[in-house]
């Protein structure tokens, strides 16, 4: 069964082929996530998982986004889609140039330390942060929806 994520809030829609029979067990029917615990992955707002002859009529000759199990997966757990896992250090460099808008994080009480979570640039770009036995990790970056843009990509193509 393929399994479809259709977002009423972005209007993103993910498909998640099952090539090998892995869709059920982890993203599925068979999942902690069926059928309605899934966030979109492009603007986290909750959607129903539903198998892809289930989609409406109209969402049909919408652009779809096809994911297999593994990334779909990555992409609910947070770790972002596989556009979003280019976090080299060349690149958080030039992000980084744009200029920081705010950064997300908590203090952790009696250390004077403190957790960053996210740091958000000028430009509404996104870089999340880990901890790794090496120091902070960048594991995803995610650019600001562009609606207009998205729409104008769409009519290019089609």
């Amino acid at each position: 069964m393929n399994l479809v994520l259709a977002c009423g809030a972005c209007g993103a829609v993910y498909r998640c082929l099952d090539t090998d029979g892995d869709v059920d067990l982890l993203v599925g029917n068979r999942s902690e996530y069926w059928p309605d615990k899934y966030r979109c992955p492009s603007c986290d707002h909750p959607v129903v998982g539903q198998p892809e002859e289930a989609l409406p009529r109209g969402l049909q000759n919408t652009t779809v986004r096809d994911l297999t199990p593994q990334e779909l997966l990555a992409a609910l757990g947070g770790f972002g889609l596989p556009e979003e896992r280019d976090c080299s250090y060349e690149r958080v460099v030039e992000l980084l140039g744009r200029g920081v808008k705010c950064v997300r994080g908590r203090d952790v009480p009696n250390t004077g330390r403190c957790i960053i979570h996210q740091v958000e640039l000028k430009d509404g770009t996104r870089l999340y942060l880990g901890a790794s036995s090496h120091g902070a990790v960048v594991y995803r970056i995610t650019e600001p929806h562009n609606y207009a843009k998205k729409v104008l990509d769409a009519a290019s193509t089609g």
